[in-house]
Order: C-alpha cells, then sequence, then structure tokens
C-alpha cells in the first residue's frame, strides 16, 4: 500500500514542479503608450502657456452655439456632446493641449477620454470659461452669420 501511496503522491507533485517552472505564457505585447497626466490649470496658467507657446491648442469643447456667445481667443471648437467627438480629437493629437468647456463638467469627461489617445500633454482649464470670465480674462466672439 506504502508503494502505491508514494506513486500517486510523486506523480502528483512532478507535473506541479514543473508548471511551476514553466515560463508564463505569452500575454499581449507591451505597449509604449505614455499615459499622460492632466494637468490642472488656472486662468493666469492658461493665458501665460498660450501666450509663451505658439505649439499649445486651445481646445473649447462647448456647442458651437456657445463658442459663438464667447471664447478664447484662438481656441477651436470640438463640441463633446457630438457623436464623432473622439474621431474628430485625431486632428489634434501629437500636439500640447488645454482643454475647457464651461465650467468643467464636459472638459473633465474630455480629458479623460483624450488620455487614451497621443497628447504629449494635457492641460484642464478647470475653471472653465466662467472661471476664465471671473479671472477678468478676455473673451473674442463669432460673428454671426448674415441671415
Amino acid at each position: 500500500m506504502k508503494p502505491l501511496l508514494f506513486a500517486l503522491t510523486f506523480a502528483s507533485i512532478v507535473p506541479l514542479a514543473a508548471l511551476a517552472q514553466a515560463p508564463a505564457a505569452p500575454t499581449a505585447p507591451a505597449t509604449e503608450a505614455k499615459v499622460q497626466q492632466i494637468k490642472p490649470v488656472t486662468p493666469d496658467e492658461a493665458e501665460k502657456l498660450t501666450a509663451s507657446r505658439k505649439d499649445i491648442i486651445v481646445l473649447d469643447v462647448r456647442t458651437p452655439e456657445e463658442f459663438e456667445d464667447g471664447h478664447i481667443a484662438g481656441a477651436k471648437n470640438l463640441s463633446f456632446i457630438e457623436p464623432d467627438f473622439e474621431e474628430r480629437l485625431k486632428e489634434y493629437e501629437g500636439k500640447p493641449v488645454v482643454v475647457h468647456c464651461a465650467a468643467g463638467n464636459r472638459s473633465t469627461k474630455a480629458v479623460h477620454i483624450m488620455k487614451k489617445h497621443n497628447f504629449p500633454e494635457l492641460y484642464h482649464l478647470e475653471a472653465g470659461i466662467k472661471g476664465w470670465k471671473e479671472a477678468g480674462k478676455e473673451l473674442v466672439k463669432s460673428p454671426k452669420p448674415k441671415e
């Protein structure tokens, strides 16, 4: 009986030891995708960034109507609520971006989507246009289309 018990025990241990020595199963290849930090900025900091760096894009994620009523000079409008928002982000990939909306809700969601894309620097104007105005910063208005 003892030899049979020994053989069964040995037979169960050897395969387990072999598994412990085996290399791990291959996994999906590691990507070199850099996870960007979202850097919150105040209106003063955003203004300094845009004044000192001509490569920065100011991305206003409000609706076109909100954008026309007043926006940061030079800003690009890409409405967060449009169904093709994420697809249209590709136009700005590879560039540093300051993102804002009216008060910070839509832009918070937008920057988290943008983290999945190729943006070397992401700045979030958390106070949005509301905070920009409260800080006494200038807004420009889009000309109204002629009817």
